[in-house]
């Protein structure tokens, strides 16, 4: 059994910019879709905050900042295990 719920909101500022931010959380206690090897599994608070930027009717760039909090230490840091990262990231999409 594992799960994922997230609740999601977005705030639109201008008609090509808006912002939005997520909570989710993962609970995979038994490996079933990511194995960690720790006695409480793959279990992750993650939220994030992002911002969109539409450049054309099908072209949409995207900057978000995404923090990771485990029960157990399922992260490498700099080599070593942590319970916590962080993520950067940027994107473009583009629609057909």
């Amino acid at each position: 059994l594992w799960y994922n719920p997230n609740f999601i909101l977005r705030y639109k500022l201008t008609d090509k910019i808006a912002l939005a931010g997520r909570l989710e959380y993962y609970h995979d206690k038994h490996g079933a879709i990511v194995y960690s090897g720790t006695p409480n599994g793959f279990q992750t608070f993650a939220p994030s905050l992002n911002i969109d930027y539409k450049l054309g009717e099908n072209m949409l760039w995207r900057m978000e900042g995404r923090i990771f909090n485990s029960k157990d230490k399922v992260y490498l840091k700099s080599g070593k295990p942590s319970s916590t990262d962080g993520l950067l990231i940027s994107s473009l999409a583009i629609k057909f």
